[in-house]
């Protein structure tokens, strides 16, 4: 009995101790913080009838001290029609903005793509907090042109390559954030990751 006593009270000290270190642990290195992320609601949106409209927001999640976005968003021209982009409410949330959409047309790739660019920056150098945490970015409407589906893709961006080209994040010290990319699609067309 004694012993069964003896190997409980040593496992339980044992067990304290552990949870003690990985506390004290914790606390020193912190806990990592989530990934900040992009991508949009409602991530699939099924086929409607040519002339149809439907809106989509491109979200954002997990951010810290957000500056400056730009977002890479590809889909095929010959499906879907951009139609109208509405600055969304995440990055005004810190202070005024300034937005610039643009779109390229590639009509050689197959399928073809169109490029829509948006860039939103923080104005001025304010010394006001940037934007953090979750939000919409922009709102996105959408008229169908044809029976077809396609992938409403964001575009990944490498860094250090001296291009501009691809989605991301920048702190106020022009520090890059690659933010995971959570692509859509519309139709039948499969997500793609």
């Amino acid at each position: 009995m004694r012993r069964r006593y003896a190997i409980a009270t040593g496992l339980a000290i044992l067990i304290i101790a552990v949870a003690a270190i990985v506390i004290a642990m914790t606390r020193m290195t912190g806990t990592p913080m989530p990934k900040p992320a992009i991508g949009m609601e409602p991530q699939n949106v099924g086929k409607l009838d040519v002339n149809d409209t439907f809106t989509v927001n491109v979200t954002v999640e997990n951010c810290v001290d957000i500056y400056a976005v730009q977002v890479d968003l590809r889909y095929d021209p010959q499906v879907l029609n951009v139609t109208n982009i509405l600055e969304g409410p995440f990055l005004p949330s810190a202070g005024s903005t300034f937005a610039v959409n643009m779109t390229a047309q590639s009509l050689n790739t197959t399928p073809p793509t169109t490029r829509l660019i948006f860039v939103d920056t923080k104005m001025g150098s304010e010394p006001a907090a940037d934007a953090s945490g979750n939000g919409t970015l922009l709102t996105i409407t959408c008229q169908v042109l044809s029976n077809g589906s396609t992938q409403l893709q964001f575009y990944p961006y490498s860094a250090g390559t001296g291009t501009s080209i691809g989605t991301y994040f920048l702190k106020r010290d022009l520090t890059e954030i690659i933010p995971e990319l959570h692509n859509g699609s519309y139709g039948s067309s499969p997500i793609i990751s």
